[in-house]
């Protein structure tokens, strides 16, 4: 073995008939070989019934794993080639398990790879350091890694076998499949890595981790055999008892059929005149007292002087004239002429049976036989083996007895002892039908669990598992075979082939039975014969569990060899590194509890600079936590004041002035048991004690668990009030703004529809009021979009560039609209250059709103200038200034300090055109720029200066 292992390893490679082979092409014919080998050996080893055919132990699996952890890539060939050579070897050596050269084999060889693959390659990237499988971690996770290629093995092999079906069925094959790949892994690939050259694990580990694992297998095995022995010995047992039972119980049908026939026989005898319905009542009480009891008939003895009147008693019975007929063919015609004829003159069921009147049996060679038989020795005679009519529905073989019926008695008397018979009576009997019933096979067959995985063995012996033929001795050789059940068609009971009984050898079949009995004159024989599958078939799952579980528990006990011996090599180091770890954790410890102190720290900063204010108290209602904003929204010195929660409740009911007490006070009489059910109050009116109004939303709510049980909450609304009252102002006001023009469109609109005689000067006059009028709301609308974009979208919405304005400038003028009869602007500048980032076209609409005022608000002879210097910022940085100036009527302080809010108007008249937009766009511009807009009066005595001022960027 050392040897063997030494050349795999590549150490020493001799050579094969030339030159040395290299160490590759040595690993892949020698992976080969050892793989080919263990896959011979659990195909004869490890085949149990109730497995699906798959082997119960798998060694090849921890062979190709181990192969491929220890040799690399060139042995994944290696298990392909071993693969194909053990499917090519005979079945004396490969066993059951190989499927010959073809793309089975092959596909099976690429399944063997890619197991071995895959699971070497996990383990080599998720078990670190070296695999001396000393660690428990590392132990574990290089076992489960392997197991997991395992049942990737198996799975793959089931779904290349047996397509996946969500069944019990297949659930137990997949189990059997994955079981066997998985056992030789767990147990064979821990002892195979642990015997390689080269390993760092003792010599005696090893060792006796082999001593185990052979002990464990070999015990396994003999357990499993002693639980076949004994399974086999009770299923002959019952093999033998079936036998004798289904042969006795045949026998007792066939006697009850002859004595269904006495029965009759006897009551027609007393009867005078038979005819159908005298008949019907002595048959049909006696078709259900027998199986396979299809039909019973009355036939007469005819003499042929005697058959006109026969036919017309006949005819007169049936309601339409019926000669005695005769077959030919598959056709009926009338009956030749013969010194006797039996006619069937009466025959139940009637129904199935009735076109069978008239027909003379004597005309019949097979029956003839038997009625000569029968009328000669006056005793019950059978037929041998007659084909069922084409109108019977269910073909197959029948078997006709007759019985002679002794003549009626005169009135009074007995019947004579001696003297030729009335006629025959007979039943026909299905034995196909009644051989099924009577042995319990095909449809007939009693129900039995045949599942896959059953874990006690049938009650009785398996129908499928046995083949049975019924033979007629008198009946020529080639007409003998009455009925057969999965009888072999070319071997004979003696030469029934031996089934494998995993490694215990061949099991020889149990002897055929046979026996034989007379009936009805004729002489048959039964006999019942098991099939190839008969001791598979029969037993149950208790040999495969008892071997798995003995293999189950080796892999325990090697794993805790594995486990624990080894470890006081490691013991030292292991401690070390725990101490280490430990004074790792101590320090990580002290600094997540100095972590923990200053998010603590943290949290209660932030607890008490919240807006919310919130009060927490106990399960007897006191004060436990609370933040300063609750105290500054209650007007309190400090929460002392607030000792318990009814004292909150209390002054709660003097600053919330209209909110009922019943539900102020139903808080602070709530038990812990009590339904909770939080309460909310929004927007209520809170009074301060300076006589303010707040409005704020109070929240309580009740815990059954924890220290704090009731929390009150109260979140300050003044602001958010303020703003809904903005916006509804915001609202009210833009209605006005486009109302009022709106309204002098609509005027002016219905005074050109109502009056069209209006002369074409006034018509012009007011389509131009019109046209004003509505360019007054797109300009009200267009600034609003403007003033809405800006605001949602932010610094968002403008497209920053670096831009010189003092060549900016010059190109923003000439594009500003300059209403008629005025002067353009006139502007002074610097000639050094004065860049920011600016967004050209909305700084450009900044302008323009600034020069529109400028115009609106001065004179027609009154300039507007336009000056462009450098400046300092609110924070003294540097900065660049954009002045509009006009010498118009001006601003007073309180009209500069409201000028920048919407739809604010220093001309109230409306006089002046205007919807109070544009300096709150300025502004918005301006502050998106990161500047600002200000607006003072004009040093030269009237008039008004509005400046932007900017940030400078880039060069100075």
């Amino acid at each position: 073995m050392n040897a063997l292992l030494s050349f795999w390893n590549g150490r020493a490679a001799p050579p094969l008939g030339g030159p040395r082979l290299g160490p590759a092409l040595a690993t892949v014919l020698l992976t080969a070989l050892v793989y080919a080998l263990a896959c011979s050996l659990g195909s004869q080893l490890g085949r149990l019934p109730n497995t699906g055919d798959f082997a119960s132990f798998w060694p090849a699996a921890a062979i190709g794993l181990v192969a491929v952890l220890w040799r690399g890539l060139p042995a994944l060939p290696g298990l392909v080639l071993g693969r194909l050579l053990f499917d090519a070897l005979p079945d004396t050596l490969a066993g059951s398990l190989a499927l010959g050269p073809g793309l089975a084999s092959a596909a099976q060889a690429g399944l063997a790879a890619l197991q071995a693959g895959l699971g070497a390659g996990a383990i080599r990237r998720w078990v670190r350091g070296p695999l001396s499988l000393v660690e428990p971690g590392p132990t574990l996770r290089w076992l489960a890694l392997a197991g997991a290629s395992a049942l990737l093995s198996g799975s793959l092999n089931l779904g290349f076998h047996t397509p996946p079906s969500w069944s019990l069925a297949w659930a137990w094959l997949w189990l059997t499949a994955v079981t066997g790949d998985l056992l030789g892994v767990l147990l064979l690939a821990p002892v195979l890595w642990l015997s390689l050259p080269g390993q760092r694990a003792p010599g005696r580990r090893a060792t006796w981790l082999w001593l185990l694992t052979s002990l464990g297998c070999l015990l396994s095995g003999l357990a499993c055999a002693w639980v076949i022995a004994l399974e086999h010995q009770q299923v002959a047992r019952r093999w033998e008892a079936l036998q004798q039972r289904q042969q006795q119980a045949l026998k007792n049908e066939l006697q009850r059929h002859e004595q269904v026939l006495d029965s009759l026989a006897s009551v027609l005898s007393q009867t005078r005149q038979i005819d159908r319905h005298s008949f019907a009542q002595s048959a049909q009480p006696l078709l259900g007292l027998a199986e396979g009891l299809s039909a019973l008939a009355w036939t007469p003895v005819v003499p042929q002087a005697q058959r006109s009147a026969f036919e017309a008693g006949l005819g007169r019975q049936l309601g339409h004239p019926q000669p005695i007929t005769e077959r030919q063919g598959d056709h009926t015609v009338p009956a030749r002429a013969r010194a006797r004829h039996l006619p069937v003159q009466a025959i139940e069921p009637w129904a199935p049976h009735h076109r069978l009147l008239g027909l003379d049996v004597a005309s019949e060679p097979l029956r003839a036989a038997a009625v000569d038989a029968a009328l000669s020795q006056g005793r019950p005679a059978a037929t041998p083996g007659l084909t069922r009519a084409p109108e019977n529905r269910d073909p197959g073989l029948s078997v006709q007895l007759f019985r002679p019926v002794a003549g009626q008695a005169e009135r009074g008397g007995a019947a004579p002892p001696h003297g030729p018979p009335r006629g025959l009576v007979s039943a026909l009997v299905q034995i196909d039908w009644l051989a099924a019933r009577q042995l319990e096979v095909g449809d007939a067959a009693l129900p039995v669990a045949q599942a896959p995985g059953r874990l006690e063995p049938p009650s009785d012996i398996l129908p499928d598992t046995v083949a049975y033929q019924w033979l007629d001795l008198d009946a020529p050789a080639a007409a003998q075979t009455l009925w057969s059940h999965q009888w072999p068609a070319t071997t004979t009971p003696t030469q029934a082939p031996p089934e494998p009984r995993w490694w215990l050898g061949q099991r020889s079949l149990p002897a055929p039975q046979r026996s034989e009995w007379q009936f009805a004159g004729r002489h048959y024989q039964l006999t019942s014969q098991a099939l190839p599958h008969f001791w598979s078939g029969n037993t149950s799952l208790w040999p495969y569990l008892v071997f798995t579980a003995g293999l189950w528990m080796t892999v325990a006990a090697s794993l805790i060899l594995l486990l624990f011996t080894g470890y006081q090599q490691s013991l030292a180091h292991e401690v070390e590194d725990r101490t280490v770890d430990l004074l790792q954790v101590q320090y990580s410890l002290q600094d997540a509890m100095g972590h923990v102190a200053a998010k603590s720290g943290q949290l209660e900063f932030l607890l008490q600079q919240t807006p919310v204010g919130f009060l927490g108290f106990d399960e007897g209602g006191t004060y436990l936590l609370g933040n300063q904003a609750m105290v500054r929204m209650l007007g309190i010195r400090s929460l002392a004041e607030i000792p318990n929660i009814n004292v909150f409740i209390s002054l709660l009911v003097q600053r919330l002035p209209g909110i009922s007490l019943h539900r102020l006070f139903a808080l602070g009489q709530s038990q812990p048991t009590d339904p909770d059910p939080p309460l909310q109050l929004n927007r209520v009116r809170l009074v301060t004690l300076n006589g303010q109004t707040k409005h704020i939303t109070l929240q309580a709510m009740k815990y059954g668990v924890g220290p704090v049980r009731h929390l009150f909450t109260v979140v300050d609304l003044s602001s958010d009030v303020a703003l809904e009252s903005s916006k509804s102002e915001f609202l009210s006001l833009m209605a006005h703004e486009i109302r009022t023009p709106l309204t002098s469109v609509m005027g002016y609109a219905e005074l050109l529809r109502t009056r069209p005689d209006q002369p074409e000067p006034m018509r012009r006059e007011l389509a131009t009021l019109i046209t004003a009028q509505a360019r007054q709301i797109q300009t009200l609308l267009s600034k609003m979009l403007n003033l809405a974009e800006l605001e949602v979208g932010g610094a968002d919405a403008l497209k920053p560039r670096l831009q010189d304005l003092s060549q900016w400038l010059p190109g923003a003028l000439q594009r500003s609209p300059v209403p008629s009869g005025r002067t353009p602007p006139q502007w002074t500048g610097t000639d050094e250059a004065l860049h920011a980032m600016i967004d050209p076209r909305k700084l450009e609409r900044a302008l323009h709103e600034l020069l529109g005022n400028a115009y609106a608000f001065s004179g027609p002879e009154q300039a507007v200038l336009v000056r462009l210097q450098r400046s300092r910022s609110a924070d003294h940085g540097p900065a660049v200034t954009l002045s509009v100036i006009d010498e118009g009527l001006g601003m007073d302080e309180q009209q500069r300090a409201q000028a920048c809010d919407k739809f604010y108007r220093v001309d109230k008249s409306g006089e002046k055109p205007g919807c109070g937009l544009g300096l709150p766009l300025v502004k918005l511009i301006a502050e998106l720029h990161h500047g600002q807009l200000s607006l003072t009066p004009n040093p030269a005595g009237t008039g008004l200066i509005a400046a932007i001022t900017l940030p400078l960027s880039g060069p100075m």
